[in-house]
């Protein structure tokens, strides 16, 4: 939006800082709205979320395009302001529903393989991650960022700001008819039923024969409690009258979502550091020309259109989120150790080589790190399939990546500007450095509960005693 809309805001004696401000007011609005979105996602549902997000994102896309037709000039900020806000309001309400959508839908695949016996894995191969859906997801959006600025360049040129803003709400539109049919579709588990309240029990890790002894031992000491009002007399059914509302606040204190958001900040950080000062150190460092600096900056969006379904489909198949995550931070570090080069390369001059090939390894990097943070936070809520728990996760997820994104656009510039792009680079790889210590923390955190896990799932047959585990916040899959 903002090539186009700066243009017409000058011509309505708007400065830089006010047009500076209306762009800025997207950010706070989507993160305040991606909050408030997600924890309506359990009374409300993420269709209805979904479909009133797509009509009023394209309602004020096409008033967004009026404006040209205002002459007075405080009006015209008023409704820039004003139009700008509330069709950010429907982008945030798409966002934060459309990946719980997505991983329903590929839940549904996975059931109707199942029912149909097409599922050829075997049980040690089953996972309940659902990355590829909104995976897919994901590269469609980094496609769309590749071939929006060309295609609303041309339709700029063409016939200006109001043809360029209505096509985006025409198009909108389309999508709206287009996916009108899935309001009316249910999300339904492989047996059937409407609602998927699942409980991940210790039970799960264990053959047959044992989870039987578990559930008779657990029946059993629940009948020997009752009284004569005697509530449920299963222990998944007792568990499922418990279970807590996840909220914010419970999903930010496990260790394990708020690693995540850490790594999300970073990731983000790393991806918007060299977008406002790359440009100025290709041409007047290497000499590139306009169309060359344009080549350069698609590189990490075009490996991250390929490799992100690559990362999806890795964890749908049980590839641990670990090791992924510790394959997308050293990339985003080998990365930026060549983008400037870093000054730590006092050996490497700046070449076009070096810096395509560390985009290379950022885009890489971005592509890991986004989904595998995504599936690791899902899987580590008590009832991952629910769909105002998966709300809570992906706004809390998009929010992350848009934070790290404004603090490194601002910071990256101010970095440049004071020690240049070269040396600038090195806080990122700080940055880094840092991360691939929380990631450490996390693994001994996984491996610690694993390992008391474990020794709290040891039945006493004589007392007739159990311990149920459910897997809680915290737990990494």
């Amino acid at each position: 939006m903002s090539p186009y809309f700066c243009p017409l805001a000058r011509e309505h004696g708007m400065g830089s800082t006010m047009c500076g401000m209306v762009i800025s007011a997207r950010f706070g609005t989507q993160i305040v709205f991606l909050l408030l979105f997600g924890r309506l996602m359990r009374n409300v549902g993420a269709r209805k979320i979904y479909m009133a997000s797509v009509a009023m994102c394209a309602t004020f896309n096409m008033m967004l395009a009026t404006i040209v037709l205002v002459k007075n000039d405080q009006l015209f900020m008023i409704l820039s302001f004003l139009f700008v806000i509330l069709s950010t309001i429907g982008d945030a309400g798409i966002f934060c529903s459309i990946y719980v959508l997505a991983g329903q839908e590929n839940f549904s695949i996975g059931c109707h393989k199942q029912k149909n016996g097409d599922n050829n894995e075997s049980d040690e191969d089953k996972t309940e991650s659902n990355a590829s859906g909104p995976a897919w997801m994901e590269t469609t959006y980094a496609c769309g960022s590749m071939l929006g600025p060309p295609i609303g360049g041309l339709i700029f040129i063409l016939g200006g700001f109001g043809a360029t803003i209505s096509t985006t709400g025409l198009c909108m539109t389309l999508v709206g008819f287009l996916t009108w049919p899935m309001y009316f579709n249910q999300k339904k588990t492989c047996e059937g039923r409407v609602e998927t309240p699942s409980i991940y029990t210790a039970a799960n890790d264990r053959d047959d024969e044992n989870e039987e002894r578990v559930l008779e031992a657990e029946n059993t000491l629940l009948e020997l409690n009752d009284d004569e009002n005697a509530g449920p007399r299963n222990v998944h059914e007792a568990e499922n009258n418990k279970m807590e509302e996840l909220t914010y606040l419970k999903a930010i204190s496990s260790p394990t979502i708020s690693s995540c958001c850490l790594i999300q900040i970073s990731s983000g950080i790393a991806s918007s550091w060299y977008l406002s000062s790359l440009e100025s150190h290709l041409t007047l460092t290497m000499s590139l020309s306009t169309a060359q600096v344009g080549l350069v900056y698609m590189s990490p969006g075009l490996v991250y259109m390929l490799f992100t379904p690559v990362f999806g489909f890795l964890l749908d198949k049980g590839f641990k989120h670990i090791p992924i995550l510790t394959l997308a931070i050293t990339a985003n570090f080998l990365g930026y150790l060549l983008i400037g080069p870093s000054s730590l390369l006092v050996f490497l001059d700046p070449s076009p080589c070096y810096t395509v090939i560390g985009l290379l390894l950022h885009g890489l990097g971005m592509s890991a790190t986004l989904m595998t943070c995504m599936s690791l936070m899902l899987d580590s809520t008590e009832n991952p399939d629910d769909e105002s728990n998966a709300g809570i996760v992906t706004s809390l997820w998009e929010c992350c990546e848009m934070i790290g994104g404004y603090l490194g656009s601002t910071f990256g510039g101010l970095s440049t500007d004071r020690f240049g792009f070269r040396v600038g680079t090195n806080f990122v790889l700080c940055i880094e450095v840092a991360m691939m210590l929380v990631l450490l923390l996390l693994s001994t955190y996984t491996w610690h509960l694993r390992r008391l896990t474990k020794k709290k799932c040891q039945i006493d047959p004589v007392e007739g005693k159990s311990q149920t585990i459910t897997r809680g916040a915290g737990w990494v899959a």
